[in-house]
């Protein structure tokens, strides 16, 4: 009925995830204000492992959180000309481009799930190094426009 007593602590690490592919649901888009680089936006993902759809568990067997902070600007970054961290999350959510000047509502972006590169980095951190759309979501994204 209940689990083990153990004197071990957790530590709230992914106990099943590998460098890779995977499934990134956004569970929570918070505001954040960083003490050296101002406001921004904290972004909270769940894992799958991808293609095989298996849960990032912790060490708890809890489903695996992490966090992501980003800029507040959704537009293009003004040093790469590139669309920003927090523009590349909410077009692989969404599926789509955004036009410029898009407001995006947080709402929209929950529970939504994009494909991403995730790796563990020299500071033992989830770091997502590349994101986007779940090729479902974009192929219902565009049956809809189309509609």
């Amino acid at each position: 009925m209940f689990q083990k007593v153990t004197n071990k602590a957790a530590t709230f690490q992914p106990a099943n995830f590998e460098d890779g592919r995977h499934l990134l649901e956004c569970v929570a888009i918070e505001e954040s204000t960083h003490a050296q680089y101002g406001p921004g936006i904290k972004w909270v993902w769940r894992l799958e492992s991808y293609p095989d759809r298996e849960q990032i568990v912790d060490d708890r067997g809890m489903p695996f959180e992490f966090w992501q902070f980003t800029g507040t600007s959704m537009g293009l970054d003004r040093k790469t000309g590139g669309p920003t961290a927090a523009r590349k999350n909410a077009q692989a959510l969404l599926g789509r481009e955004l036009d410029e000047g898009e407001d995006v509502n947080p709402d929209d972006l929950l529970k939504k799930k994009a494909l991403g590169m995730v790796i563990l980095d020299e500071n033992d951190r989830l770091k997502i190094t590349k994101i986007e759309p779940n090729k479902k979501v974009a192929k219902k994204v565009e049956e809809d426009e189309d509609a």
